[in-house]
């Protein structure tokens, strides 16, 4: 044993370079050969099957998804023939991203940064046009009348500015009113109120779900706003 280690020694100290890298690295290569022998052979003869699922079984993996679960990673794997399938929807949907944004493949994060930045500065200027439209709708309010207000496309947000709008200018019943998926979304207010009563009942009569504070609450039913309206004109005194 010791004679063999004293060998070994001897051929990595003593050896002219130009000898011993060849001598060393010889096995390596032939190793490497029969291996990718091997593979090319291995991928002829499968292929010859005409199926994409024994190609598939060559090798190719991907990987959907990665996770911190328990102290360690779980991964979301896919092979053969489901890889493949994965990584051609993964390229059509770039495709199809590409196609919407007029961009190439190699541009589209930067298309979606900019089409980002549109979408913010519509949203600010969205939000500029609401605000002069609630304090129009408001100026239009008399004191100590109800204000029952029907105004398509707004969000919970843009209903609950345009409640306290009103509630501002009346001390009367205020109802922002908008079409949604559900029906219609509402928000009630009233200035130094109490509109929980109503919302109860509205919620019963026109299968809704909502709730807040005294002075305002918000939800939505499922009833077109002309419903919702014609209910809290007939009910406005709970």
């Amino acid at each position: 044993m010791e004679d063999q280690q004293q060998k070994k020694y001897q051929l990595m100290t003593e050896t002219p370079v130009s000898r011993l890298i060849p001598r060393m690295a010889l096995p390596c290569v032939v190793s490497m050969l029969v291996t990718a022998f091997y593979n090319m052979a291995d991928t002829f003869f499968v292929g010859m099957l005409k199926s994409n699922a024994a190609t598939g079984a060559v090798g190719q993996i991907k990987i959907l998804a990665a996770e911190n679960y328990k102290g360690g990673v779980r991964l979301s794997i896919v092979c053969g023939e489901r890889a493949l399938l994965a990584a051609q929807a993964m390229r059509q949907r770039q495709a199809d991203i590409g196609a919407l944004l007029s961009a190439k493949p190699s541009e589209t994060a930067h298309a979606v940064h900019r089409v980002f930045d549109e979408y913010t500065a519509l949203k600010f200027a969205h939000f500029g046009l609401c605000s002069q439209l609630f304090e129009a709708l408001a100026a239009q309010t008399a004191p100590g009348e109800d204000a029952i207000r029907i105004v398509p496309g707004l969000d919970p947000d843009g209903l609950h500015r345009l409640a306290v709008k009103l509630s501002e200018a009346t001390t009367g019943l205020c109802a922002a009113l908008t079409t949604n998926e559900k029906g219609t979304g509402y928000c009630l207010a009233r200035a130094d109120g109490d509109v929980r009563a109503l919302t109860k009942a509205l919620n019963a009569a026109l299968n809704g779900r909502g709730g807040g504070k005294p002075g305002i609450c918000q939800g939505s039913c499922a009833a077109a706003p002309e419903q919702v309206e014609r209910f809290l004109k007939e009910n406005h005194i709970l």
